[in-house]
């Protein structure tokens, strides 16, 4: 983590559930949706087992997008768990420029601010090209992958600046602890979650460039 360094996040807090008895607490669900999308819309991105934790932090939304938040309370009954009506929408906004990493499952301790404002993001399938015996041209055969590819270019830091001190640990953790990564480009309003195919530096004379390739990979930030 770079020392002054914040990673952009929505807060939500809602009014602790006062104590249910007759019935027994379970737990919070916690949803988001794009602003306006309805109840369709909604992911469950958070369940809170801690009846007095009546706040969720937010990591992963995109910048400048209006986001809407709700809040349920899931208890027992009886045999019968049952999870009660969605509070009223909460809408929030967090805008940013630059571009952000977190490992999904640590983001306040496991992320990197990426000073860049040159990044390129190249489509990729599976796809291949067969010519058949007395056809012109071939034909294409294309499998289920429909993924991105991205390469990031940072703005020159100084030859022992922290961006390479912090950045090597947090790539190191999809080795040690099978990370994946929230990617966020703020300017570009985009995310994508991913993992690292190389990390490099050009070094230059008082100061080097850093750049960063990632590929995205399969992952539902849902929790049901």
């Amino acid at each position: 983590v770079l020392q002054g360094v914040i990673l952009p996040y929505i807060p939500f807090s809602w009014t602790a559930a006062a104590d249910p008895a007759p019935d027994t607490f379970v737990r919070y669900n916690v949803y988001r949706r794009v602003a306006g999308a309805g109840a369709s819309g909604d992911v469950l991105i958070a369940q809170i087992t801690d009846r007095s934790v009546a706040f969720y932090n937010d990591y992963a939304p995109t910048s400048f997008v209006p986001w809407e938040y709700t809040v349920t309370q899931v208890v027992t009954i009886g045999v019968n768990t049952l999870e009660g009506a969605k509070s009223a929408p909460v809408v929030g906004f967090v805008n940013f420029d630059y571009l952000y990493i977190h490992d999904v499952t640590d983001p306040e301790d496991n992320f990197l601010a990426f000073y860049s404002f040159e990044s390129a993001e190249e489509g990729q399938q599976d796809v291949a090209f067969k010519a058949a015996w007395g056809n012109q041209a071939p034909t294409a055969f294309v499998g289920d992958l429909d993924y991105s590819a991205l390469r990031i270019t940072g703005l020159p830091d100084v030859m022992r600046g922290s961006l390479w001190n912090a950045l090597r640990p947090l790539v190191s953790r999809q080795r040690t602890d099978s990370a994946i990564y929230c990617v966020r480009n703020g300017v570009a309003g985009q995310r994508w979650f991913c993992n690292v195919r190389s990390f490099s530096r050009r070094n230059a004379q008082g100061g080097y460039t850093p750049e960063l390739a990632l590929t995205e990979v399969e992952y539902d930030e849902s929790v049901a």
